[in-house]
């Protein structure tokens, strides 16, 4: 008897996933300016955090983007929006630590302490569309198909 292919999700397309990536960028960007406008209010400082401060504000605002959202529905916002979603092998729900591994090597990279072609490089020669920390955590971003309209 021979077996059926197995029917893989779609990865998702170039496109999509940069501005998944965009809108992740700009809500981290966002909920940092948020807090460091609320420690200028609480301080009563114009300059209410240096720059060290300023870093971890970022990593901060980066972790709950990369790390919080798909811990809870396996997608950043941006991804979410964009109809796209993380998947493990055999297109599986992500482990908790596949999700941390991910989320930890997007936020640093964000930050700043990776540089950003360590990302995109492997994204346009992967076959999978996969970036560096899909390919270290073994996960790929696919079509969500309960939430992709087009």
């Amino acid at each position: 008897m021979t077996e059926s292919p197995v029917l893989r999700l779609p990865n998702a397309p170039l496109g999509r996933r940069a501005l998944a990536i965009l809108l992740d960028v700009a809500l981290s960007a966002l909920l940092a300016l948020a807090v460091t406008f609320f420690l200028a209010v609480a301080t009563r400082s114009p300059q209410p955090v240096g720059p060290g401060a300023a870093f971890v504000v970022l990593l901060g605002a980066a972790l709950a983007v990369h790390l919080l959202a798909p811990l809870r529905w396996q997608a950043t916002p941006g991804m979410r929006a964009t109809g796209l979603k993380i998947v493990a092998d055999e297109d599986l729900p992500p482990q908790p630590i596949q999700i941390g591994l991910r989320g930890v090597i997007a936020a640093i990279t964000l930050a700043g302490l990776l540089p950003i072609p360590f990302q995109i490089i492997s994204v346009l020669f992967d076959p999978d569309r996969r970036s560096s920390s899909d390919w270290l955590s073994g996960t790929r971003v696919v079509l969500d198909p309960d939430r992709d309209t087009a």
